[in-house]
């Protein structure tokens, strides 16, 4: 019971200190509820420029771990770059090596294989020419296959880069 005493006294003192407010609200009811607007006006100012506030930091803050992202990206590009470059100049110099084997091997064979000179027919003689009414065919067809000697060193040329080209491609996804 003495709970509920205090209760009713506490509110009955702030009523009796309420009760002038309540009637000035009664008799200037514009008035108050202008000046009540501006201070919620005021309230929620405070608190949109804090929120304000708090955004412009979030992007500062977004603004610099980008700058080390890109600093980041920018190094792992370098470093990949300078592997790449690294690969590419090994299998150049594979390549060197492979391309100066091919053409001694295509020398080799060459001599030892038939076969003919350029602008030459399969048996050394010259090919006839298309104005003589002969189709440019030797008389003799030999046995064995003809290759002119520049269509064995480009096949050896080619052969020798792209051996080259495969094995850097094998490199580069290690």
């Amino acid at each position: 019971m003495i709970g509920w005493l205090v209760i009713r006294a506490a509110f009955s003192a702030f009523w009796t200190r309420l009760q002038p407010l309540v009637a000035l609200a009664v008799r200037y009811p514009l008035q108050c509820a202008l000046i009540a607007s501006l201070c919620l006006s005021a309230w929620l100012w405070r608190g949109w420029h804090g929120e304000h506030a708090g955004r412009a930091a979030d992007m500062a803050r977004v603004a610099a771990a980008q700058v080390d992202a890109d600093r980041i990206a920018q190094q792992a590009l370098a470093e990949t770059e300078r592997r790449y470059r690294m690969k590419a100049d090994e299998a150049d110099a594979h390549y060197r090596a492979d391309f100066a084997d091919a053409r001694d091997a295509t020398a080799i064979y060459i001599r030892t294989h038939r076969v003919r000179a350029v602008n030459q027919g399969a048996t050394g003689q010259a090919v006839a020419s298309a104005e003589s009414g002969s189709a440019g065919l030797p008389e003799t067809v030999p046995t064995g296959v003809v290759v002119d000697q520049s269509d064995v060193q480009a096949c050896a040329n080619l052969y020798a880069y792209a051996l080259a080209a495969h094995d850097w491609a094998v490199s580069i996804s290690q």
